[in-house]
């Protein structure tokens, strides 16, 4: 049977059955709208009814990716570039390691010093933005080579700190329009993450009634 938009009633649904058919269109929906729309991206493991979905640890370090190269400045003398993440799932905390590769600069020779850091993070829902954002970034270890040893203790204090400013807050993803009328139109909202073995499971659940 073709059905065309002229032969819909013109009266508004209820409330409850708008609702009711929101929830039923959410669980018919692709998966995928709930991630990032990129080809390198792979589907979900599972949607679960609407409440949460899984991101494969692949498209979480694909999200991170995007994200690199990132460079901060350090008072117009430093640079700090950071490349090519990996990642390192951390479920037993909550959390995530990752292994940057990272390049100071001294702005005043041009010399760069080729390194290497590891760092962990959780991860923080800023509603306002709808973004998935890096919190509690901790700089566990930095390697610089060949720094003169003059400045060794410096820039070791310095690359850390600049790269947990960088890093600190920095949006992992926001979510598309459409997905956040979704999400609305459901009443649902990021609730938390949990850290797996095998990735990320984003918690979804009801707003808080205002």
């Amino acid at each position: 049977m073709h059905f065309t938009a002229s032969d819909a009633s013109t009266r508004p649904l209820p409330e409850k059955t708008t609702r009711r058919h929101a929830i039923r269109l959410a669980a018919g929906l692709p998966a995928a709208l709930w991630l990032p729309a990129c080809a390198s991206t792979p589907r979900p493991a599972d949607l679960v009814a609407g409440r949460a979905y899984f991101l494969p640890v692949d498209a979480l370090e694909g999200l991170v990716r995007q994200r690199f190269p990132a460079t901060h400045r350090v008072q117009g003398l430093l640079s700090l570039t950071l490349r090519h993440p990996r990642l390192t799932l951390r479920p037993a905390h909550n959390r995530i390691g990752t292994h940057i590769d990272l390049e100071l600069t001294e702005h005043i020779t041009g010399t760069r010093y080729p390194g290497a850091l590891a760092l962990d993070y959780g991860l923080h829902f800023d509603a306002a933005e709808a973004a998935i954002r890096m919190s509690d970034v901790r700089v566990e270890h930095v390697a610089l080579d060949g720094v003169p040893p003059a400045y060794q203790a410096a820039f070791g204090q310095v690359a850390p700190r600049a790269a947990e400013r960088l890093l600190d807050g920095l949006a992992l993803y926001r979510l598309p329009a459409g997905q956040r009328a979704l999400a609305q139109g459901l009443g649902l909202i990021v609730k938390g993450f949990h850290v797996t073995p095998q990735g990320l499971r984003v918690e979804l659940g009801p707003a808080a009634a205002q």
